[in-house]
């Protein structure tokens, strides 16, 4: 984290260092969110650099941000996924975790870093994470953009698809997510961005820059029933399926968009899938119901309390499960009037710390050298 870095015996010209500075600053979002601004001294022989972080709290950070990304690189989207499921992973995840914020003051949000360390951020921030995790996890994938908004295109099976994380992942403070704009082609982009007041500006690959490359054609529409799947889902990506409730009954298909059938004709919400299991909640009654392939719903010992569910998920263990049905609202906890709970459901995942030794080194491209080898790691 030096302030100067001498580049005088480097042998370019002071235009081709300030153009070496001006590409690390694109990545600034991403790999250097610590960064504030990279630019050449006047007489061309030293890079001089701001951060917005110092010291431990820069380390700290910088330590728990790499986690966060091996961990969807390696977790979320294992290896031995499809590159579907991969992308119906990452997607989900960033959706689930993440929420689009207008907070334009804090000038993170336009990170990566802010999606997965604050849980919040604007467009270029979702679609820079895209971009990284899905290149990673081996999913070709392309930054696009228009004036107002960003987003990705990805490749699947030779064909692109428009691929808008942020609009999945919804407004801040909503506990609502989408699949709509996972899977678009080019017409269907175009429309969702006129519905939105964001279309008539050139859609470019990359950044707004002065030559700006169209991006590849992508028209195929192989996945327009997501187009207009408007209701809460279920992702069981082990077992390639989505559930979701359209009012004439729970449905289930593959992550394609093929094998669609109606599973249960109750009214359901608060849909979740736990090893290969549907369960969600009864709109009519708001008991707990637990669905299993090939089987009726089922419904499960449970008792609301104060809009927390507690509920015996019926697989023989001792251990009371719990669900907030209390929607995420910013303003509704205050820690001074705060009290104990045995247990508690957070709106959000929460950092925590602990330290693991690996029996072996680890070394990969997803993280700095810094991270890899045999060490003990902070989270």
């Amino acid at each position: 984290m030096e302030t100067t870095v001498d580049v005088s015996g480097f042998p370019l010209s002071v235009s081709e260092k300030a153009a070496v500075c001006d590409s690390l600053y694109e990545q600034v979002g991403l790999q250097f969110y610590y960064v504030n601004r990279i630019k050449l001294s006047e007489d061309g022989k030293s890079v001089l650099i701001t951060y917005m972080e110092k010291g431990e709290e820069a380390q700290k950070n910088k330590e728990i941000f790499y986690a966060k990304l091996g961990h969807i690189v390696y977790n979320v989207a294992p290896e031995n996924y499809s590159p579907l499921q991969k992308l119906f992973s990452v997607y989900d995840y960033i959706s689930v975790n993440a929420d689009y914020t207008d907070e334009m003051q804090d000038s993170s949000t336009f990170t990566a870093y802010s999606i997965l360390m604050k849980g919040k951020g604007i467009c270029g921030g979702f679609a820079s994470l895209g971009y990284y995790v899905l290149n990673h996890v081996g999913i070709p994938t392309n930054y696009i953009s228009n004036e107002p908004h960003a987003w990705n295109m990805v490749k699947l099976d030779g064909k692109n698809y428009h691929t808008d994380i942020t609009w999945g992942a919804g407004s801040y403070g909503s506990n609502s997510n989408s699949l709509r704009t996972i899977l678009m082609d080019e017409e269907q982009r175009n429309l969702s961005l006129e519905n939105s007041g964001f279309g008539g500006y050139a859609i470019i690959e990359g950044f707004p820059r002065m030559n700006p490359v169209k991006p590849l054609p992508a028209t195929d529409k192989d996945f327009k029933v997501y187009y207009d799947l408007y209701f809460e889902y279920a992702l069981d990506i082990e077992n390639d399926r989505v559930y979701y409730y359209d009012g004439e009954g729970i449905k289930r298909m593959t992550l394609d968009g093929k094998e669609l059938e109606i599973v249960s004709q109750m009214p359901a919400t608060y849909l979740i899938t736990f090893n290969g299991t549907l369960y969600f909640i009864n709109t009519d009654n708001r008991h707990l119901y637990r669905l299993q392939s090939g089987k009726e719903a089922e419904l499960l010992d449970d008792t609301i309390k104060n809009g927390i569910l507690y509920f015996d998920t019926g697989d023989g263990t001792a251990n009371e499960r719990t669900l907030n049905l209390n929607p995420f609202v910013q303003s509704n906890f205050d820690i001074n009037n705060s009290k104990h709970q045995q247990s508690l459901t957070l709106p959000r995942q929460q950092s925590f710390k602990f330290q693991i030794t690996f029996s072996d080194n680890m070394f990969t491209d997803v993280l700095p050298r810094e991270y890899q080898g045999n060490r003990i790691e902070k989270y």
